[in-house]
């Protein structure tokens, strides 16, 4: 499929290079390179920064560093001039820099990939929020560059928990050990290597429900409740087998268009979801289109977009199963690589009664 692509292909396709960069990266990374399609890209003219440093590691996975090198000469790092171009790729300044590292990883030019090291390093450390796609990419591109490198793996460090002092020597790279938690004991760890140790200390739990906080960032949502003759109800006190179904309605009010939204309602344990894809009751809730809707035991995850000025609902049908009381969790909209859009609303507790 790739190659039939790459083949397709012709510089017409601007808009698309960057696509077509990539692919060429991907089969010379698979060791099917396509050196006819990359001399042919090779010739576009003011190609882009991004597109350049894909094809160049495309080069340089076939050990043609010298192409790869004559195709950066001229190139300097831009950012795309129209940066809604990165939707199609989940892409981010920080996310082409990793990659832009990973061509001078390549290419065994250590001086250039150690400036874009220290930079993706310090962006990584920070508090800015980063998606998915361009974390990721980062680390990649960072380990390839740290991989590179002879190091000693062995270290030792000790650590006093709990009254009891323990030394470790290791030869592996990761050392992994779990401690019982005690209120309020504290953990002092020391190194005793002539290297630098990075410690991760994690715990786990089923935390208390917190305070619910309702917000609403470059989205609007409604959440509200319904018998099955679409009467309003009061979901917080529900009598036992009850059927009831939740409309969730979404609204862009901004000039942009929306893409890879995920809506997410997790529901009361005591409330059970009905999948009206299996069942002929509901049959009459007809939910806008999606691109995929996940429905767990627990919750309902929905994914999809959203032009401007427009609306979508979604309805899930429920039924209250089981007596008691429970905290239900908001529900949630967002864009998955976008943090400025972000709606939360609802949660509390809720009752079923018998």
């Amino acid at each position: 499929y790739q190659q039939q692509k790459v083949n397709l292909w012709n510089a017409n396709n601007r808009d698309y290079a960057f696509g077509q960069a990539y692919r060429l990266y991907t089969l010379a990374l698979a060791g099917y390179p396509n050196l006819s399609a990359m001399n042919r890209m090779r010739e576009m003219k003011n190609m882009d920064s991004q597109t350049a440093y894909r094809l160049a590691a495309a080069y340089a996975l076939i050990n043609e560093n010298s192409t790869a090198k004559s195709l950066l000469e001229d190139t300097s790092w831009q950012i795309p001039g129209n940066e809604d171009m990165w939707r199609y790729s989940y892409g981010s300044q920080t996310r082409d820099e990793a990659m832009a590292l990973e061509t001078y990883v390549l290419m065994n030019d250590k001086s250039n990939a150690f400036k874009l090291f220290k930079d993706l390093a310090k962006t990584l450390d920070s508090d800015d929020w980063l998606s998915t796609q361009t974390t990721a990419y980062s680390l990649y591109a960072m380990a390839r560059f740290i991989g590179g490198e002879k190091q000693n793996n062995a270290f030792s460090f000790s650590y006093l928990y709990a009254g009891k002092k323990t030394t470790v020597k290791s030869d592996k790279p990761v050392f992994i050990q779990t401690l019982n938690p005690i209120d309020g004991e504290k953990l002092k760890v020391k190194n005793n290597s002539g290297q630098m140790l990075f410690l991760n200390v994690e715990t786990s739990g089923v935390s208390l429900p917190g305070q619910i906080v309702d917000r609403q960032e470059g989205i609007a949502m409604t959440v509200k409740y319904y018998d099955m003759k679409a009467r309003r109800l009061n979901e917080t006190q529900l009598p036992q087998g009850k059927d009831f179904y939740a409309k969730m309605t979404i609204s862009n009010p901004s000039m942009r268009n929306y893409n890879n939204l995920a809506l997410s309602a997790v529901f009361p344990s005591g409330w059970e979801i009905l999948n009206t894809r299996m069942l002929n009751i509901g049959r009459n809730l007809k939910s806008s289109a999606s691109d995929y809707v996940d429905i767990r035991d627990d919750r309902v995850n929905i994914f999809f977009g959203l032009n401007s000025k427009r609306t979508k609902t979604f309805y899930v049908l429920l039924n209250a199963a089981y007596p008691g009381e429970y905290f239900r969790a908001p529900v949630s909209c967002k864009a998955m690589y976008d943090n400025t859009i972000d709606a939360v609303l609802g949660g509390g507790v809720v009752q079923v009664r018998r």
